[in-house]
């Protein structure tokens, strides 16, 4: 599963946000066989791109900040129509149906603002397990 957001803040808090991110781990089952995998951030300018395992989906958008929040302030919603049409030529569907029960995973994320932008979900090999 591929995440897109765009992150606007403080740039040591960004930062200190990408690099704890990218230290976090987390379980897939490859082949049958349950395995521990690190989540990917990757930056395509001027998005950052969160891969993971698509079980994990609801974790990751709790981690930051829950479904709600990457929505964006009331003051950015006019970015709200870019969106939709950043989502359209990416190909990517819109970031909904979490849990909010599912736990977060501990990062820092403090004096940033993260808006999602889509997900794009992996082709699935032949034994069942996810192309990251």
């Amino acid at each position: 599963m591929h995440l897109y957001i765009w992150i606007r803040g403080i740039k040591h808090d960004v930062d200190r946000f990408l690099n704890e991110l990218s230290a976090k781990y987390v379980t897939m089952t490859i082949q049958g066989q349950p395995s521990i995998i690190q989540i990917g951030v990757r930056y395509c300018s001027p998005f950052f791109e969160i891969v993971f395992p698509k079980e994990h989906l609801s974790t990751i958008v709790n981690t930051l900040g829950g479904e709600k929040a990457l929505q964006g302030q009331e003051t950015v919603k006019f970015a709200q129509k870019y969106i939709k049409i950043i989502r359209k030529v990416m190909g990517l569907k819109k970031i909904g149906n979490i849990d909010e029960k599912v736990p977060h995973l501990a990062v820092y994320h403090e004096n940033i603002e993260i808006l999602g932008i889509g997900i794009k979900e992996d082709k699935i090999m032949d034994d069942g397990t996810e192309y990251i």
